[in-house]
């Protein structure tokens, strides 16, 4: 799935640190350009439940409760499932 993000032009660069976490930039958009990612690297594909503390979690009920429904394997990478929403548009859960 694209992802696009807006910075100034002086905020360009030609490379960042990357975590495994971090989902991958298509486009990059600033007040005067346009800029298309050839080649975008891979997005995660799961929720890192290792990277959460219990006080992570009792701050975001949302993956609490994910975290519930998905764990029952006990497994810390779990795949992100996508589904049609009634709109029609693609939603990761």
């Amino acid at each position: 799935m694209p992802v696009a993000t807006t910075v100034l032009d002086l905020q360009v660069v030609t490379s960042v640190p990357r975590d495994p976490t971090d989902q991958p930039l298509s486009v990059i958009a600033t007040p005067t350009h346009a800029i298309r990612i050839k080649r975008p690297s891979a997005a995660p594909t799961g929720i890192d439940w290792t990277r959460l503390s219990a006080e992570d979690l009792d701050e975001m009920p949302i993956l609490a409760e994910l975290k519930r429904m998905t764990t029952s394997n006990a497994t810390s990478l779990q795949p992100l499932r996508s589904c049609r929403a009634e709109s029609g548009a693609d939603r990761a859960f």
